[in-house]
């Protein structure tokens, strides 16, 4: 009996060991600043398309762009609609991660787990070198961002890199939320909800909301969004090949525009510095920026360009 009991509680374990891992998760989270802005992440970024990327027809390659992309647009929905019947808060946050952990729980009573404890941390079919492509650019887009967005210097912070960015006016928004201003309102007209497209600021108003003021999350989160959509082009293309879908990665994220003159300029002549990262001269000759630069500082296409592809 002894031996029975004990092999029924190894297969509910490992039936159910996501669900039990995110209500573990989530259970830290409510005394632990670093473990929920850590459970945000992969709630965020995750969970949902966990969840339901089973219902699709999907290829592997496909699952790793739909993921994160499907993740984000539902958690972000669905913790808006319950703050507006809430209110706004770490709990509203939290609860609704635990409302969707016991749907995970609920599909895989249904439905199985397809991801097993030995198999989970593989890569699967996608071509390790893909990824690895991917990663780089999340690192590129990292390193830039780190070395222009909110940098410490001795003559002050860093906010806006070497020139035009729209990181204050974001970053505004997501001060606003945080400190009462939900549903945003126009600071110039109160009463008028905000028109502006702040869903991803939104998303990283919720990370912000669980851990406390942090900055610094906006250069992680742009990387991690660009490389989503580095993963969402790969998807795209791959029907037409692998290398086909290499390239397309390569110039979909780094293509378009003029302002790469720019850099070569300056890594030519010696004058490049790694505080003033972009090449885009506003108002100027080389005045079209790349999609690169544009997934750095417009945030409003970090989540449009991955949906859209």
């Amino acid at each position: 009996m002894k031996k029975l009991t004990s092999s029924t509680y190894s297969a509910v374990v490992q039936k159910y060991w996501i669900p039990l891992v995110l209500l573990l998760l989530v259970g830290i989270s409510f005394v632990s600043r670093s473990a929920a802005l850590f459970t945000a992440v992969v709630f965020t970024f995750l969970v949902p398309g966990l969840i339901f990327y089973r219902f699709f027809h999907l290829k592997t390659h496909e699952v790793w762009a739909f993921v994160p992309l499907f993740s984000v647009l539902v958690s972000v929905q669905l913790i808006y609609y319950l703050s507006l019947a809430f209110g706004y808060s770490q709990q509203t946050i939290l609860f609704s991660f635990l409302g969707l952990t016991v749907l995970y729980a609920l599909v895989v009573f249904r439905w199985g787990e397809t991801l097993k404890p030995k198999s989970a941390l593989k890569l699967g079919k996608i071509k390790k070198s893909s990824l690895l492509i991917v990663a780089v650019i999340f690192l590129v887009s990292f390193t830039v961002l780190h070395q222009s967005v909110w940098l410490q210097t001795p003559s002050g912070i860093v906010l806006t890199g070497s020139n035009w960015q729209d990181t204050p006016f974001h970053y505004e928004i997501i001060e606003s939320i945080n400190n009462g201003n939900f549903p945003p309102q126009t600071p110039n007209y109160v009463g008028t909800p905000l028109t502006y497209h702040y869903f991803v600021d939104f998303h990283t108003a919720i990370l912000e909301q669980l851990y406390g003021y942090l900055p610094t999350l906006m250069p992680f989160l742009n990387a991690a969004f660009i490389a989503v959509f580095a993963l969402a082009m790969y998807a795209l293309a791959r029907p037409f090949g692998k290398r086909v879908a290499v390239i397309a990665v390569v110039l979909g994220v780094f293509g378009w525009g003029l302002s790469y003159f720019g850099l070569f300029n300056a890594l030519f002549s010696g004058q490049f510095s790694p505080t003033t990262n972009y090449g885009y001269q506003f108002g100027q000759l080389f005045g079209l920026p790349s999609i690169f630069e544009n997934l750095l500082q417009q945030r409003p296409m970090l989540v449009g360009l991955p949906a859209f592809a």
